[in-house]
């Protein structure tokens, strides 16, 4: 990241969690693999923002008991970040994640039947194949509307399954953390067709 700009720019922080569930230990090609879609993820949400804001993903040192891998966003833009773009601050990261979680559970490998955007608020609103509907951050769109990224999520439900097939995941950030099980991690290791 240029320093420059750091110094003339709007700067967020924040932190969040990304547990496999179950054993304190993990196959080293599944956390890389994990590492490497996460890291992919984030940096195609960041380019899609409006703003182009300066990101950088970093990982913090491991905590004892369930694998545990703590990320810490940055972000650095020019100007005012506003409602209107995808990334509001660092934490937007995190709820943009969740939501593309959200999702590929929602639709457990099919299309959307109908997606509804709302600029103004900053969400989207997804009908899925089975009449229930679903409301995400804005940028968790990218997971519907490009295939490496639901590819890419696909691959982190995956890694999950193969690390401990009765345990899911857990994303948190702060006081709020979201499990997700064994069968929730299937739906969403299911690609959209």
């Amino acid at each position: 990241m240029d320093t420059n700009l750091l110094s003339n720019s709007i700067k967020s922080s924040a932190y969040f969690t990304f547990t496999f569930e179950g054993e304190s230990a993990i196959d080293a090609s599944l956390l890389g693999l994990t590492l490497s879609n996460i890291s992919y993820i984030a940096n195609k949400v960041v380019e899609n923002d409006p703003l182009q804001p300066q990101f950088q993903l970093k990982v913090n040192a491991f905590e004892k008991g369930s694998f545990a891998i703590i990320f810490q966003t940055l972000l650095a833009c020019m100007g005012q970040l506003s409602t209107l773009t995808t990334i509001q601050d660092a934490a937007s990261v995190f709820d943009i994640f969740k939501g593309m979680f959200d999702i590929k559970m929602a639709l457990k490998g099919n299309k959307p039947k109908k997606i509804t955007d709302d600029a103004i608020k900053g969400y989207v609103m997804i009908d899925t194949p089975d009449g229930t509907h679903i409301q995400a951050p804005t940028g968790s769109r990218i997971v519907i509307d490009r295939p490496d990224i639901d590819q890419k999520i696909s691959q982190i439900a995956q890694a999950a399954r193969l690390n401990n097939p009765q345990n899911g995941f857990r994303l948190s950030s702060g006081p709020n953390s979201f499990s997700y099980n064994s069968e929730a991690v299937q739906d969403i290791a299911l690609p959209i067709c």
